[in-house]
């Protein structure tokens, strides 16, 4: 099958496989309506160090060690009764994408089990709760076709209820659901679905699966997370498809842990302040650019901006961009996602469309300008200039349209130059994929009306 791959200006190098790549082929958080149902939680049972202060008091001292996640599965027997699928996802998918960032990331760890925060549904003026928010005083992480998604009993902190207070701020008559175990010797804590919702695909179009966190510590770092997997979209038919689902549960870990536009107003230097004053702007992170006629964001941290310099080979590149191509109208963007113009193939871009991945420094560097993790960075993949998309392609590649009347970009392949991008002549013409491991067709679309606000 031949599948596009969306290059802002319509012409695009496609990938000729035997699996149906989707249209989308990830997706980064449920939409952000869903956080006002059950906001975000503190897990205040997760604790860095028992003085219960600022973050920057907490992490004094603490060492970075490597990270640990746990994982549980949640009604993958009732709602995958495909079983090879199933086990390959419970013993291969899941254990070899947590292994990946286990090795990769380092984390300052926790002195206690891990806990979630019971959700308060409503609280006395000087803010202790009156009344729970879920039956039985439970927690949820997202929701999933309008059903919310429990986190485990045992996995939650203690709250304490109060029926009346008084103008002292004493209460009265209190209802106490107790802390579960919590779970122990782990950093972050990963639940994992495999449920039909509206966001996924059908036939092979459509997003193949979804991840989100909903509870973080003092310093904001997630500590509980949610993957769903969406069942229409997998199979584990080929090695392709069983290395495709790695990829995806690798792609979709990396934002719950931390890719994703709603943790961006969190991130904190290395000392555990915060990076962004605690109010809605972002501007000491995601900064909007009038950028080839169009409106660009792009991730302006310090360390992504150094690694997005070397990766382009651009000293005056400003920032990394993300994808800017949303169906909404106005400066809208994907922004838990680069921009796929510019990394096509890595791992954090939004759609999969070549039967590979590679993981950049610039992914890295986004983990480490959260304050959050220290990455290894011997982890990214090895990059050669000519088989990776955009490497060391120069400041014109990163920063000009991708197609114009006076140049193309190009890339070396021993002798010969090949672009990157497909033009008017190249139609239906068969290449090599840049790592020389696919064969792909240039697939011309035309267009009606002017595609400006993509590029």
């Amino acid at each position: 099958m031949t599948v596009l791959c969306h290059c802002s200006a319509a012409l695009a190098l496609v990938a000729i496989t035997t699996l149906t790549v989707p249209a989308r082929g990830w997706e980064s958080e449920v939409p952000p309506d869903d956080y006002l149902v059950s906001p975000v939680q503190y897990g205040h049972g997760r604790r860095l160090g028992e003085s219960g202060g600022t973050c920057e008091a907490s992490i004094e001292g603490v060492p970075w060690e490597p990270l640990r996640l746990g994982v549980h599965f949640i009604d993958l027997e009732a709602d995958l009764p495909d079983k090879p699928m199933r086990d390959f996802i419970r013993s291969e998918a899941v254990p070899r994408a947590v292994a990946f960032w286990q090795k990769t990331l380092m984390v300052r760890r926790a002195q206690a089990p891990v806990r979630a925060a019971r959700s308060c549904g409503s609280r006395w003026p000087h803010g202790v709760c009156y009344s729970v928010y879920y039956k039985g005083g439970g927690a949820s992480c997202g929701y999933i076709n309008g059903t919310a998604i429990m986190i485990p009993d045992e996995y939650l902190d203690e709250l304490t209820t109060f029926k009346e207070c008084y103008g002292d701020d004493t209460c009265g008559y209190p209802t106490v659901y107790p802390a579960g175990e919590g779970y122990s010797d782990v950093d972050m804590v990963i639940l994992v679905t495999a449920k039909h919702d509206s966001a996924c695909g059908i036939n092979g179009n459509g997003v193949i699966a979804f991840a989100l966190s909903c509870q973080r510590d003092q310093c904001d770092r997630p500590t509980f997370g949610l993957v769903n997997v969406c069942p229409q979209m997998i199979n584990v038919d080929s090695e392709y498809a069983k290395d495709n689902l790695v990829g995806t549960m690798t792609h979709e870990l990396a934002h719950a842990l931390v890719f994703s536009a709603y943790k961006y107003p969190l991130f904190r230097y290395a000392d555990g302040s915060p990076r962004v004053p605690r109010n809605p702007d972002t501007a000491g992170v995601l900064r909007p650019y009038g950028t080839r006629g169009s409106c660009v964001f792009k991730i302006v941290t310090p360390k992504v901006v150094e690694k997005a310099r070397d990766y382009f080979d651009c000293p005056t590149l400003d920032g990394m961009e993300i994808e800017n191509q949303s169906p909404r109208q106005g400066c809208h963007v994907l922004e838990s996602h680069w921009e796929q113009r510019l990394l096509e193939g890595e791992l954090m871009v939004p759609i999969a469309n070549f039967g590979y991945h590679f993981m950049s420094e610039i992914t890295l560097a986004l983990f480490e300008d959260s304050g959050w993790y220290l990455p290894d960075y011997s982890m990214a993949t090895k990059m050669h200039k000519g088989m990776f998309f955009g490497y060391k392609q120069g400041c014109s590649f990163a920063m000009d349209k991708c197609i114009n009347s006076e140049s193309e970009a190009t890339f070396e392949v021993g002798k010969k130059k090949t672009s990157h991008f497909c033009g008017a002549a190249d139609d239906d013409e068969d290449r090599c994929s840049l790592d020389l491991k696919t064969k792909v067709r240039c697939s011309v679309k035309h267009e009606k009306a002017p595609l400006s606000q993509y590029e």
